[in-house]
């Protein structure tokens, strides 16, 4: 019974404030309307913001993401697979080698990034300031 109160609490306290901020978006003080829902699926109109429909980006972020997931799963797989043979000089280094993505942190990666990418031809600044 315990367990139960305390997901139910939980799922409420999640899913609440979700359903407000849709039925709020529909009709509350300064809602939308459907008209902003409809114009989702449209784009490059004048005065519109959107070069792609975005309804048709979601779609492309998602098929990203599940392309990237079968990647990291075949990748992690065969990984996992190797490291569970032998325990060797080269499994440990191996082993070493695949765990050094979760030690290096993600500003690091992109700071990173932005010093190597920064010369031409990668390097989208402008070159010629003034």
């Amino acid at each position: 019974a315990l367990l139960g109160g305390v997901l139910l609490t939980a799922l409420l306290l999640i899913l609440l404030p979700l359903g407000v901020l849709v039925e709020r978006s529909f009709d509350g003080p300064g809602g939308y309307g459907f008209g902003y829902y409809e114009a989702l699926q449209s784009a490059g109109g004048s005065g519109s913001t959107f070069l792609v429909p975005p309804l048709e980006a979601v779609g492309n972020s998602l098929r990203y993401a599940f392309i990237a997931t079968v990647i990291a799963l075949v990748v992690g797989g065969l990984a996992a697979a190797a490291l569970t043979r032998r325990a060797g000089r080269l499994v440990r280094g191996f082993d070493a080698l695949l765990m050094l993505p979760l030690g290096v942190s993600a500003v690091t990666v992109g700071f990173g990034f932005l010093i190597t990418l920064d010369k031409p031809p990668l390097g989208q600044r402008d070159q010629n300031p003034g």
